[in-house]
Protein backbone atom coordinates (compact mmCIF):
# COMPACT_ATOMS: atom_id res chain seq x y z
CA UNK A 1 0.00 0.00 0.00
CA UNK A 2 2.88 2.26 0.84
CA UNK A 3 4.54 1.88 -2.51
CA UNK A 4 1.35 2.55 -4.05
CA UNK A 5 1.14 5.76 -2.51
CA UNK A 6 4.40 6.53 -3.24
CA UNK A 7 4.11 5.74 -7.05
CA UNK A 8 1.10 7.71 -7.24
CA UNK A 9 2.93 10.70 -5.54
CA UNK A 10 5.74 10.59 -7.78
CA UNK A 11 4.00 10.83 -10.53
CA UNK A 12 1.76 13.64 -9.69
CA UNK A 13 4.81 16.10 -8.51
CA UNK A 14 3.85 17.34 -11.82
CA UNK A 15 0.47 19.38 -10.61
CA UNK A 16 -2.51 18.83 -12.52
CA UNK A 17 -9.48 19.82 -12.75
CA UNK A 18 -11.55 18.29 -16.00
CA UNK A 19 -15.11 17.18 -16.61
CA UNK A 20 -15.81 16.31 -12.89
CA UNK A 21 -17.98 13.38 -12.83
CA UNK A 22 -18.85 11.62 -9.42
CA UNK A 23 -18.45 8.33 -8.78
CA UNK A 24 -16.21 6.06 -6.17
CA UNK A 25 -14.44 3.16 -7.04
CA UNK A 26 -12.44 0.48 -5.17
CA UNK A 27 -10.17 -2.31 -6.60
CA UNK A 28 -7.78 -4.08 -4.29
CA UNK A 29 -9.57 -3.06 -0.90
CA UNK A 30 -8.12 0.94 -1.55
CA UNK A 31 -9.95 3.91 -2.42
CA UNK A 32 -8.82 6.42 -4.61
CA UNK A 33 -10.49 9.55 -5.90
CA UNK A 34 -9.78 12.39 -7.21
CA UNK A 35 -10.87 15.70 -6.17
CA UNK A 36 -11.24 18.87 -8.78
CA UNK A 37 -14.02 21.95 -9.42
CA UNK A 38 -14.45 21.38 -13.32
CA UNK A 39 -12.50 24.78 -13.88
CA UNK A 40 -9.05 23.87 -12.36
CA UNK A 41 -6.43 24.06 -14.89
CA UNK A 42 -4.07 21.65 -13.40
CA UNK A 43 -6.47 18.92 -13.24
CA UNK A 44 -5.36 17.29 -17.01
CA UNK A 45 -2.09 16.81 -16.10
CA UNK A 46 -2.64 15.60 -12.20
CA UNK A 47 -5.05 13.00 -13.75
CA UNK A 48 -3.00 11.97 -16.55
CA UNK A 49 -0.42 11.44 -14.02
CA UNK A 50 -2.71 9.09 -11.97
CA UNK A 51 -3.80 7.07 -14.42
CA UNK A 52 -0.23 6.34 -15.71
CA UNK A 53 0.74 5.76 -12.26
CA UNK A 54 -2.28 3.28 -11.98
CA UNK A 55 -1.37 1.32 -15.35
CA UNK A 56 1.77 0.71 -13.70
CA UNK A 57 0.14 -0.64 -10.77
CA UNK A 58 -1.92 -3.24 -12.76
CA UNK A 59 -5.32 -1.00 -11.56
CA UNK A 60 -6.31 1.27 -15.29
CA UNK A 61 -8.49 3.62 -14.00
CA UNK A 62 -9.75 2.65 -11.27
CA UNK A 63 -10.23 5.50 -8.99
CA UNK A 64 -13.45 8.23 -8.41
CA UNK A 65 -13.45 11.71 -9.49
CA UNK A 66 -15.35 13.84 -7.50
CA UNK A 67 -16.38 17.63 -8.09
CA UNK A 68 -15.72 19.21 -4.59
CA UNK A 69 -18.19 21.79 -5.49
CA UNK A 70 -20.66 19.22 -5.82
CA UNK A 71 -20.28 17.86 -2.18
CA UNK A 72 -22.14 19.15 1.15
CA UNK A 73 -20.91 21.94 2.97
CA UNK A 74 -20.07 19.56 5.77
CA UNK A 75 -17.77 17.21 3.71
CA UNK A 76 -14.43 17.44 4.57
CA UNK A 77 -13.12 16.84 1.12
CA UNK A 78 -14.10 20.55 0.28
CA UNK A 79 -11.60 21.72 2.53
CA UNK A 80 -8.66 20.18 -0.23
CA UNK A 81 -7.03 22.47 -2.57
CA UNK A 82 -7.70 21.04 -6.14
CA UNK A 83 -6.37 19.05 -7.35
CA UNK A 84 -5.90 16.38 -4.78
CA UNK A 85 -5.64 12.87 -4.74
CA UNK A 86 -6.97 10.73 -1.58
CA UNK A 87 -5.93 7.12 -0.87
CA UNK A 88 -8.53 5.65 1.41
CA UNK A 89 -9.58 9.03 2.55
CA UNK A 90 -5.50 10.35 2.78
CA UNK A 91 -3.87 12.85 0.55
CA UNK A 92 -0.98 11.11 -0.91
CA UNK A 93 1.13 14.15 0.00
CA UNK A 94 0.31 14.29 3.06
CA UNK A 95 -2.03 17.48 3.89
CA UNK A 96 -3.61 17.12 7.04
CA UNK A 97 -7.51 16.10 6.29
CA UNK A 98 -9.54 19.56 6.76
CA UNK A 99 -11.94 20.29 9.01
CA UNK A 100 -15.51 19.63 7.90
CA UNK A 101 -16.29 23.57 7.47
CA UNK A 102 -12.75 24.36 5.93
CA UNK A 103 -12.74 26.01 2.56
CA UNK A 104 -10.22 24.90 0.02
CA UNK A 105 -7.33 27.46 -0.30
CA UNK A 106 -7.57 30.10 -2.78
Amino acid sequence: MARLIVLIAVHLLVVSCNNIEEKYVVAKGITIEFLGTGSCANSPVMEGNLKAALVMKGMEEVYGVIDVKQLPESDFRRGYGTPTVLVNGEDIFGAPRPLPSSRAPA
